[in-house]
Formats: C-alpha cells, structure tokens, sequence
C-alpha cells in the first residue's frame, strides 16, 4: 500500500472517529435529531406498510395494499425507532 493511501485513510478514521465523538455529545444529537427532517423529507423517515390475513389466514405484510375487498391495516414506521 502506497504512503498516499495509508496517509488517506489515517485520516478518514481520525475524521470518523471525531464524528463519533461529536454525535456522542447530547447537545449536538438533540440539535441533529431536530434537525433530521430538513434533510430527510417525512417520506424518507416513514414508512408505511399493509397487513391483512391471506386466504390461508396468514399474515401477510406488504408496502402496496391488498387486492380490492380484502379487509387490511396500515402500519407506520419511523425509521428513526428501533424494531425488535
């Protein structure tokens, strides 16, 4: 590896961890999360799916709702939130 390359990405991690370090600050991660939505449209941070029962009375979950007459809930995530 050439000594360019190795200086690069020295400092690509020096930066990553600053930013790490900058995020971990509840200050700045209350402003960034404030924030969030001038850069990423409600859209980018929600999504909504379809859930019905098939036929066979299984779930089934979807982002483009069922066929017409089949009984359904729509169901929003913030991509913000941490499903488990």
């Amino acid at each position: 590896m050439s000594t360019t390359k190795k200086v690069l990405l020295i400092g690509l991690a020096i930066l990553a961890g600053a930013g790490i370090g900058l995020y971990q600050k509840p200050a700045v991660r209350a402003y960034l999360e404030r924030h969030t939505d001038r850069v990423l449209p409600h859209s980018a941070t929600h999504t909504t799916f379809y859930k019905w029962r098939d036929n066979k009375g299984h779930w089934q979950l979807s982002d483009s709702p069922p066929p017409q007459g089949i009984a359904f809930e729509t169901v929003e995530v913030n991509d913000k939130t941490n499903l488990l």
